[in-house]
């Protein structure tokens, strides 16, 4: 009897990063007949040294290395394996092996995974069959439309080819009360500033980042105010038009209007709806949904095997890297949907960067209602669903907070990923003399230079009450914006943007823009899988369903229907 060693390094190809607590095992290849002698784990560096007998492999073994990580059911899965060299006599040193996984993309300045092309087969993460076939037999009806309305001779025969949607649906699409609330509870709900006179604000404005050399978006001002019953109603309208590709911003049009002022109202208000819609896109949708959902999959996927915590968060995040690799193209090509809009590649990533640097999961809680009269639905909604989310995060962490606290260095790399490779903190931009309604979705202020998102915990092992705290509230806030933050704002896209005289990215359009918006509006709406309460794949714990259906009534005096909200960023 011999004993011989084996040893190396994992790390990841580009970033060096180590694979830490990865189960190795070491196997003697024969002819199919391959032989398991020696196993064990690779250490905080990604090293492993793993002693075998040579009685095991029954000759001079004939090396291979195999490197095994667990799923969410704790199920071993080979993720990369390398042959040595045939005929090993004495110790051997493997060298640092290099797996290309779960890496971020340096390429841009916001939390993207690293990947080879934008296909849809291109994620270290891929879409489930099931879905992968949605994808594709909805890209071809749609597919067809858009090519059909981009043939039309005006953008009125364009709009004919797709589906009506709710504002043409709706007679009063066009009327204030609509548009309050649309901007309180549509595609962009509205996060509110109000002053000493109370008055309530919204703005939108991009004026700071460098524009393309065709399109143009105003600038707005939205003034509200209550009435006798407490309802908010608009008061005023103020707008700028920038020229275009101006950089530092020349203005060749600004004024106001105000209820009552015929076609000048009608169209100061379209000029709102156009900024809205950029802005929802940019930053509600694909900002604060996409990439800052996926910044919680990219540390989870790096960093979390053993720990419950995947249990937990992966039915939520495991689509994300999928969705956001497969759209590169449509979200920062030079040929997507966003380049409608007046911003070119490098300034949507600066806006979307910027927007990142304002979110956080600390003390996050989503908006409080504006008034007590149900007209804003949106808040009511989403504080509803957020109180079921911690209750059914605070029953999960009763079950398994003893195994959370056993594997606790995983929550700490995943925190150091997470915090590491977060965008620069921003503080909140606010016009002097107003404050937010309320500062529940405002960033806590941080020291300046420090990043945008706060660390779970400080401590590799033996975890306090605010560490464990802490974790509830990152994992309540990922889950949160994996699912309703997001699905809210995909599934209204087709609602308040399927209809280019309502909403649409630019002032002028071509007939191709607007058949390219209507296309994409319409397919991310209508490609239907991963519900939650559905649960197609059988991997969301029973107990979030079972509370979720219990208030299944109240979401539906509130006009929410649960079985339209998806459990994940797939689409």
């Amino acid at each position: 009897m011999v004993k011989q060693t084996v040893s190396g390094k994992i790390s990841r190809q580009f970033d060096q990063s180590p694979f830490r607590d990865t189960l190795i095992e070491i196997w003697d290849r024969d002819f199919g007949l391959d032989d398991l002698v020696g196993s064990g784990r690779t250490n905080d560096n990604g090293e492993f040294n793993i002693e075998y007998d040579t009685d095991d492999a029954g000759d001079t073994p004939d090396l291979t290395v195999k490197v095994i990580r667990l799923d969410y059911q704790s199920q071993p899965h080979v993720i990369y394996e390398e042959d040595g060299p045939r005929n090993v006599e004495g110790d051997y040193d493997f060298g640092t092996i290099l797996i290309a996984d779960w890496e971020y993309d340096p390429d841009y300045a916001v939390p993207l995974i690293r990947s080879e092309g934008a296909g849809i087969f291109a994620s270290p993460q891929n879409f489930v069959a099931s879905q992968t076939r949605k994808i594709l037999l909805k890209s071809v009806p749609w597919g067809l439309k858009r090519r059909n309305a981009g043939q039309q001779g005006s953008i009125e025969a364009a709009q004919t080819v797709f589906p009506e949607n709710l504002t043409i649906e709706n007679g009063t699409s066009r009327d204030d009360k609509f548009f309050i609330d649309a901007t309180l509870n549509g595609f962009a709900p509205a996060l509110m500033t109000q002053d000493s006179n109370g008055q309530f604000h919204v703005r939108y404005n991009l004026d700071q980042y460098r524009w393309d050399e065709i399109h143009q978006a105003p600038s707005v001002h939205l003034t509200m105010v209550k009435d006798g019953n407490d309802q908010l109603i608009p008061q005023k309208i103020e707008w700028k038009l920038r020229k275009i590709a101006s950089f530092p911003p020349e203005f060749v049009d600004d004024g106001s209007a105000e209820p009552g002022d015929g076609a000048k109202w009608e169209q100061a208000k379209l000029y709102f709806r156009i900024a809205e819609f950029i802005d929802g896109q940019v930053k509600g949708h694909l900002g604060r949904g996409h990439l800052n959902v996926g910044q919680y999959a990219i540390a989870l996927y790096r960093n979390i095997q053993k720990s419950p915590i995947l249990k937990l968060l992966h039915p939520h995040l495991k689509s994300v890297s999928a969705i956001n690799t497969f759209g590169k193209d449509i979200i920062f090509g030079d040929q997507g949907v966003l380049a409608l809009s007046p911003l070119n590649s490098a300034s949507l990533i600066d806006v979307m960067r910027d927007d990142l640097g304002q979110c956080n999961w600390r003390n996050w809680s989503p908006r409080s209602e504006v008034n007590s009269t149900g007209q804003h639905s949106y808040s009511k909604i989403q504080n509803l669903y957020w109180n079921i989310l911690n209750e059914y995060v605070d029953k999960f962490f009763s079950l398994y907070e003893d195994k959370i606290k056993l594997d606790w260095k995983e929550i700490y790399y995943f925190s150091k990923d997470l915090e590491n490779h977060s965008v620069p903190f921003v503080p909140p931009s606010i016009t002097d003399g107003e404050q937010y309604v309320d500062n529940n979705e405002v960033s806590v202020e941080r020291p300046a230079n420090q990043k945008a998102i706060s660390p779970i915990t400080e401590t590799m092992t033996h975890p306090g009450e605010q560490d464990i705290e802490n974790l509830k509230q990152a994992c309540a806030y990922a889950i949160y914006h994996a699912t309703i933050w997001h699905d809210w704002r995909n599934d209204n896209q087709a609602n308040y943007g399927g209809e280019i005289d309502y909403a649409r990215l630019a002032i002028d359009y071509s007939v191709e823009d607007a058949a390219f918006q209507l296309f994409i509006v319409n397919i991310l709406v209508d490609v239907k899988h991963g519900y939650l309460t559905r649960n197609e794949e059988n991997d969301i714990p029973r107990e979030f369903i079972s509370i979720l259906k219990r208030e299944r009534d109240n979401f539906k005096t509130l006009g929410y229907d649960l079985r339209d909200l998806r459990s994940r960023i797939n689409i």
